[in-house]
């Protein structure tokens, strides 16, 4: 039987041309939301000679996608008409994950929200801290976000927990501040979250269910008394009562010194962590 040829994929091509800025589509996986103030801004200050070329992919059905540019696409769309050709770079040939990584390389030089850069990682595929957080949060109805009490806005503490601590790490630390708050946007503070993470490599012995009505205890707002326990009191009552530097870094350790502190009151020598 004679060898079967080997399939290579064409190494993706681009050309410069123009495009009518209509006919653009943006692919939300990766892309960042729209941004209204920034457009208007563009609009407000419109010259075609500082639009400069957008990047765009155009895909195997012939459709165009925006890997950099989506601003001056909407604002072009409104300032001119859906019609008007906007000069770009076009690719021709690349995946979906390369779109994502050509988009990441494009907001690393302007700077980003850990979110969107969290979405297109995972698009992308290659990272594995990135895939490994998503599946720990897909698998317990949890995403990355804001404004939720199912979404966790502080995507770099997760990173952090993951490379340092591990996954395993992560996931107990989340699995614990559900227990012991409910699932609320103050349940997922970041510095509760990297104590949490510190506490639970360090004191693997502690007993959970003491951990657990510690950090209830901790979570009261003193001041308010009808109010729920919440993990940001908790990690605001620790960090009141121990000095330190500021920066989710430094706060952490002080989260979970304080916790194993409190753990410790009314046990007998033997029972105690080593703080």
């Amino acid at each position: 039987m004679s060898a079967q040829p080997i399939s290579r994929r064409a190494k993706p091509t681009y050309r410069l041309d123009h495009v009518a800025v209509g006919s653009l589509n943006v692919d939300l996986r990766y892309q960042r939301h729209l941004s209204d103030s920034h457009v208007r801004n563009l609009i407000a200050e419109w010259n075609i000679l500082r639009v400069g070329p957008i990047v765009v992919s155009q895909r195997e059905d012939g459709s165009l996608w925006v890997i950099e540019g989506q601003h001056r696409k909407a604002a072009g769309n409104i300032a001119m008409g859906p019609q008007w050709q906007i000069p770009a770079m076009i690719w021709s040939g690349l995946t979906g994950e390369e779109e994502a990584d050509g988009w990441l390389a494009n907001i690393r030089r302007k700077g980003t929200t850990g979110p969107q850069e969290h979405v297109a990682y995972v698009t992308a595929g290659k990272d594995q801290v990135a895939l490994a957080i998503q599946d720990s949060l897909t698998e317990r109805g949890l995403a990355v976000g804001s404004g939720t009490s199912t979404t966790i806005k502080g995507v770099r503490t997760l990173r952090t927990i993951v490379e340092r601590y591990g996954v395993e790490t992560l996931e107990k630390s989340i699995d614990t501040l559900d227990e012991a708050f409910g699932r609320s946007t103050d349940t997922w503070n970041s510095n509760a979250m990297m104590g949490m993470a510190i506490f639970t490599k360090k004191f693997p012995e502690a007993r959970h269910d003491r951990v657990i009505r510690t950090m209830r205890k901790l979570g009261v707002d003193h001041s308010d008394r009808d109010k729920p326990v919440s993990a940001t009191e908790f990690a605001n009552t620790a960090l009141a009562h121990l000095a330190g530097g500021g920066g989710t870094g430094s706060r952490g350790p002080r989260v979970a010194v304080y916790l194993a502190q409190k753990y410790n009151e009314g046990l007998r020598t033997m029972s105690r962590l080593d703080v």
